[in-house]
């Protein structure tokens, strides 16, 4: 028991500092033949831009180990790119980095969804790839080394690919979590429509990269889904409420909806309320922006990266002891520790 309590310590000391590795993903244009025109990410992204935040994966070698995938696996429907909510996707990737050569970062296909059944491994794993990522905001335009772009589908009706830039974000604190949805129940089992999941890596401090900005505010950082017309886009923002305790993922879809994360026809709200200790209900049903009416069939689930436990964007604090009471007192009780001195404390109790 004393070791299970030395690995929850040493874990939530990690976490207060997650610093891992992250790639803030930008496309280019529409999904096009593997073999077709050069791309070099120039410009701005158009009209069937997305923007997204992936945690890297550390060790290949290790990657099947891995317990938990939030914040890293990209689900969508091969044969368009799309990654909306009710599109049946059929693949998925994530970004891993190439121990054997500095500042790569190469991409791992599946032949499933929420990145399981990988596909074509000894013809295709690693086939293209972001390069020259080696300190904070560097990026590269990603491809083969022949300017193809990044492969998202693999065989079939033929390969295609999508123009898109890697920014590499390193030496930040994140929030790494996965949220999924729809769900038709309470416990967020029961598929209501096509399942789909999205990584949402939140940024707890300002970031210079453009495109990402600090998620601890009412702003939030804006995530966008869809290739769709500029006027019609798919997004998620993850806000910090007003309320200590609480965050807001933001759902908008439908006419007027853009990349900058303006609301369309149809906005939703999912809060997930944490109390002082960073317990929260994972499962939580959706509801209506402008009538607070809640979202039939529309129950989401957040799943956290193993990296961001003990951490939450919101905090609430410990109750305080009402003006005119004498709270209890017990020897030492102003004294604070460190997450990193109590880990040591605990290891050495485990050591006696």
């Amino acid at each position: 028991m004393k070791l299970l309590g030395l690995v929850a310590l040493i874990a939530g000391a990690h976490a207060a500092a997650n610093t891992d590795e992250y790639i803030y993903v930008k496309t280019f244009g529409a999904i096009k033949a593997t073999g077709g025109s050069a791309t070099d990410c120039s410009g701005t992204p158009g009209a069937a831009g997305a923007k997204f935040l992936l945690k890297a994966v550390q060790n290949m070698a290790e990657k099947n180990l891995m317990s938990s995938l939030a914040g890293y696996c990209l689900s969508y429907l091969q044969a368009t790119f799309e990654m909306i909510s009710g599109v049946d996707t059929d693949g998925s990737l994530y970004i891993a980095k190439d121990t054997g050569t500095a500042g790569k970062y190469v991409i791992e296909h599946f032949g499933a969804p929420f990145c399981h059944d990988i596909v074509n491994e000894a013809t295709h794993s690693g086939a293209t790839y972001f390069l020259s990522l080696s300190n904070h905001a560097d990026t590269n335009c990603g491809g083969s080394g022949t300017a193809t772009g990044i492969i998202v589908k693999i065989g079939g009706s033929g390969s295609r690919a999508v123009e898109m830039s890697g920014t590499l974000i390193k030496g930040k604190s994140m929030f790494g979590s996965q949220l999924q949805g729809p769900f038709s129940d309470t416990l967020c089992v029961a598929n209501a429509a096509n399942l789909n999941q999205y990584p949402h890596s939140i940024p707890l401090e300002d970031i210079s990269v453009t495109g990402v900005i600090q998620s601890t505010t009412t702003t939030g950082t804006c995530n966008v889904w869809s290739l769709a017309a500029t006027s019609n886009k798919y997004t998620t923002q993850i806000l910090k409420s007003s309320t200590a305790g609480d965050i807001v993922v933001r759902i908008r879809s439908g006419s007027g909806s853009t990349a900058a994360c303006a609301s369309g026809t149809t906005v939703h709200n999912i809060t997930f309320s944490a109390d002082a200790r960073g317990r929260f209900a994972s499962c939580v049903q959706a509801k209506d922006n402008t009538t607070d009416a809640v979202v039939a069939a529309g129950y989401y689930k957040l799943i956290l990266d193993d990296a961001s436990a003990g951490i939450w964007p919101n905090i609430k604090e410990f109750p305080t002891a009402a003006p005119g009471t004498t709270p209890g007192t017990a020897p030492a009780s102003t004294m604070h520790v460190s997450a990193a001195l109590a880990a040591a404390l605990a290891l050495i109790a485990a050591l006696m």
